[in-house]
Formats: C-alpha cells, structure tokens, sequence
C-alpha cells in the first residue's frame, strides 16, 4: 500500500474507491527486536500502529458507519492480523505476494523445527549446518539457502507465523499454476480441506 500511496494522490485514489489508513507509528518499535528480520521488525511496529485504527474501526461499527471494511487481508508477515479481525468478526485473509514456494516454506516451518530439521540454538536462533531441507512441493535445498526473512529471526517467531498461516480463513498466493504447481498442490494437501486458496493473476480458476 506504501508503494501505491507513493504513485497516486490521494484524490486519485479516492477516485479508484481506494482508501488509505494513515496510521502514524513509533519507529523505535522496529529497534525492540534488534535480532528479528527487517519485515518482521516492520510487522511489529505495524501492529502496534495498527491497534488504534482497529478501535476506531469498531467503534464506527457499533454505531452503524457504513463503507467499512468487510474483511481483512493481511501480508505473510503480518498475520497478528487475525486476533483484531476476529475481534470484528470478520474474515482474515493471508496474502502472499512472493509466490507459493515461500508460502510452502512458511507453511512447512513450524514441522522443520519439530521433527529438528532445522537446528536451533541455546538462544532460540537458527544455526546454520549445510544441511539439507526437503519440503514437499519445493526443490531440495540446504538450510543456509533458506529465505533470510525466515532464518534471521528466532525460530519462535517464524514458526508462529506458519502456525498463524493455518487459521486464517484463506490463502490469497501472487503466482501462476504453470509456474509452481508442485509448491502450490502440496500446499493444498497441508491445508484444512475447507481453506480457499487463491491464486494471482485469477487465469482461468479463480480458485484452485
């Protein structure tokens, strides 16, 4: 939304019907983390700046406002979203605009580190061994070659974001079937058989 504010008025935008939420932030919120990933050091401080809106939100609900919201749509990084969208009962949505394989590797993290996959330091940190991860649907790859967003931070953070991906009420990927289809059929074979997951650009099904 950031990089759509930045190419558009807000006039223009208006005129598209698209409405921006302004919500000022405290940047030493990102510095509380200093051993976390930069999107996730980002999320964070997004969620603290996003709590008032949500109050707001809701308080314009109860009191009948029309043209609210009627469901929310978070990015990978930022599904806390879930907890203030159910407080509204509203629907959750997970947005992935990298593509399947990161959703797929997001999705299977929280089993890496279970099933000790993955080593985990003293200090609840990642180490780094060469060692060589299988996750169905995904190329073979070593444990350094993991995505940075998802082995800078603690493990426990990573791996609530892919418990939080399982309850959300669908799975909104940027891909195309002929591109990933072996990311994007295990990752439906992992899913709650009742999740939508759907996939962008929309060609032909909308839903797979």
């Amino acid at each position: 939304m950031l990089h759509i504010h930045s190419l558009h008025s807000p006039e223009a935008l208006q005129s598209l019907d698209i409405r921006l939420a302004i919500m000022d932030h405290d940047e030493s919120e990102r510095e509380l983390h200093e051993n976390w990933s930069r999107p996730f050091k980002d999320s964070n401080a997004v969620m603290r700046a996003a709590e008032p809106y949500f109050q707001n939100m809701a308080s314009a609900r109860s009191s009948g406002a029309a043209g609210l919201p009627t469901c929310v749509i978070a990015n990978m990084f930022c599904l806390w979203a879930q907890k203030l969208s159910l407080e509204q009962s509203l629907p959750c949505y997970a947005y992935f605009p990298s593509g399947a394989n990161f959703a797929r590797l997001l999705q299977a993290f929280p089993a890496l580190v279970s099933e000790g996959r993955l080593r985990v330091g003293e200090n609840g940190k990642f180490i780094e061994s060469k060692q060589t991860i299988t996750v169905p649907g995904v190329a073979t790859l070593l444990d350094i070659e993991l995505p940075n967003s998802t082995k800078i931070n603690p493990v426990s953070v990573t791996a609530k974001a892919g418990l939080d991906l399982s309850n959300v009420n669908g799975v909104i990927i940027n891909t195309f079937y002929e591109l990933e289809s072996h990311a994007i059929e295990a990752f439906l074979q992992a899913c709650d058989p009742t999740l939508h997951v759907c996939r962008l650009p929309l060609i032909p099904r909308a839903f797979i």
